[in-house]
């Protein structure tokens, strides 16, 4: 009876960790590729958008066709205008916005940051609005919401402390 119950709890890491392994490959490569509806998948590098979206999360992008004021948009930079899928995206909240008789642009700032940021971004350097995040880094998640074992031995979780649709 001990032995199966060691047996148990080594095959239930053995296909615990695989399972992670797979969905960080899954995440890693979806990551990667522009998904249908121009849907784009990121991973937030820096804390200038803290604490409504943490350091590490995964945002998933969207193209609109206007934005507002309040808004969380993903954009390019202008030295990476031309790339499809720039190296280093900036994800801030829209703070202002400024229509000349050639463009619209807009004035970003991370609701970190204390003043908005000194470029203004001109509308075809958005990518998108962010349309779902991550509450959290995925070691996090796997640590506070997989803490539960159902009857079956998998992980059971409140999907809701996971995601979130945007709001904003």
């Amino acid at each position: 009876m001990k032995n199966n119950y060691w047996k148990f709890i080594v095959n239930f890491i053995y296909w615990t960790v695989i399972c992670f392994l797979l969905l960080i490959a899954g995440i890693l490569t979806i990551s990667s590729f522009n998904l249908s509806n121009n849907i784009s998948l990121y991973t937030v590098q820096s804390g200038s958008m803290e604490p409504t979206i943490k350091v590490g999360s995964l945002i998933i992008v969207r193209p609109q066709t206007t934005y507002k004021k309040g808004d969380i948009i993903t954009f390019k930079s202008e030295a990476e205008k031309n790339l499809e899928k720039p190296k280093h995206p900036t994800t801030h909240r829209i703070y202002d916005i400024k229509i000349t008789a050639k463009d619209i642009y807009f004035v970003t700032k991370g609701d970190f940051n204390k003043i908005p940021d000194t470029q203004l971004t001109k509308k075809d350097l958005v990518i998108g609005k962010v349309i779902l995040d991550s509450l959290c880094r995925i070691s996090d998640c796997l640590r506070k919401n997989f803490s539960r074992i159902d009857r079956t031995g998998c992980y059971s979780s409140n999907y809701n402390h996971l995601f979130r649709i945007n709001k904003y």
